[in-house]
């Protein structure tokens, strides 16, 4: 399992906040910054070399290993940022072949090497940070994630956050940030701000001391976290799907929030601070579009009106009532019983034997 977040940022071209985040790797060490045209797969994970002794007063045996040369493996730029943090730019510009050698350094943060009778699995636990273009120049809402992008959904899905980041005309943003580039421009210097922006030093300190917390997860937060994956993953029309990485995606953020603030335990905040992130990510994904209100499934609503049957702190409806109220809102008897069967399925209601009343759990 990944213990570093992965993040991905989808910008329009030109967007003046993603114009290079190489000074981002500086920060952390180890760092490394690449670009995906300009990486290949074993440049990015490891290759297999072999290298040559050269120099004067070599013996018999050492010419020999000259001639021959020996195999030597070589880290890429994921191995190389073990325990740091890797960015990636140009994230779409990859090729497909060479995109392939990213699946097990995401999933497992690790490196499998079996080449030139060299076999050997290499750490790569690193959090990885990557920027990508849309195919077209320009976000479309109204198409899928992976249209978009390009890129398949099972490499999509390895990371913990997707955010969209759009260049809309704006105003005050626009003047601010033509006067910082003229200035910058004539004066060769950054213009004088009205905060003291931190030192590199003192923020390498306090990531130092962040990455040396190691929090632990409390057991009152298991029925919490529990709750929070099955909701998600009951949710549709968010134009992503749910899985087991996402509550993995919820740990690790929760806990490197824990590690920012240094402590020891990861609070419910944490965890729900984690959530927002999650939520606010994706909904950044919608683009210019407003957000679509969510239609409720037919087995949604049904739950819905049996518990207004039931009442406040109402334990149990009586089945052909319940039938009756349903078929008068224009549900069938087929869309009643795939809603029971799938909430008894889930240990929220029960039918008794006789199918004359339903007791919620």
């Amino acid at each position: 399992m990944p213990i570093f977040s992965l993040f991905l940022t989808i910008s329009c071209p030109f967007f003046p906040s993603l114009y290079k985040f190489s000074p981002f790797s500086l920060i952390f060490s180890p760092g490394q910054y690449t670009t995906g045209r300009g990486s290949s797969g074993v440049g990015l994970t490891a290759a297999v070399l072999r290298q040559y002794t050269t120099g004067r007063g070599s013996s018999g045996v050492g010419l020999t290993a000259a001639v021959l040369g020996e195999l030597a493996l070589e880290g890429g730029a994921l191995v190389l940022a073990d325990r740091g943090v890797c960015c990636i730019d140009e994230f779409d510009k990859m090729a497909e072949g060479e995109r392939v050698a990213l699946h097990e350094a995401l999933e497992q943060q690790s490196v499998a090497v079996a080449k030139a009778g060299v076999v050997a699995s290499l750490n790569a636990r690193c959090a990885v940070l990557a920027a990508a273009n849309p195919a077209l120049g320009r976000y479309d809402p109204r198409r899928s994630l992976e249209h978009n992008l390009q890129l398949p959904a099972a490499l999509l899905s390895r990371f913990d956050l997707l955010w969209l980041l759009q260049d809309r005309p704006q105003r005050d943003r626009d003047l601010r940030l033509a006067q910082h580039i003229t200035y910058v421009h004539q004066h060769c210097r950054e213009p004088p701000s009205a905060f003291r922006p931190l030192d590199m030093k003192l923020m390498r300190r306090y990531l130092c001391a962040c990455r040396r917390r190691c929090p632990r997860l409390p057991e009152a937060l298991g029925e919490f976290l529990t709750a929070a994956y099955v909701e998600l993953r009951r949710e549709r029309g968010r134009g992503l799907y749910t899985s087991a990485r996402t509550l993995l995606a919820v740990l690790r953020l929760s806990t490197a929030l824990a590690r920012l603030r240094l402590g020891a335990v990861v609070e419910k905040d944490d965890v729900t601070e984690a959530l927002r992130l999650l939520e606010a990510a994706r909904d950044s994904l919608r683009g210019d579009s407003e957000p679509v209100p969510r239609c409720p499934r037919p087995s949604e609503a049904i739950f819905g009106v049996l518990r207004e049957l039931g009442g406040p702190g109402g334990r149990s409806v009586p089945l052909p009532h319940a039938l009756e109220v349903l078929g008068a809102r224009g549900f069938t008897p087929a869309q009643v019983s795939a809603a029971l069967a799938e909430y008894e399925g889930l240990d929220v209601l029960q039918v008794n034997p006789a199918r004359t009343r339903v007791t919620f759990v």
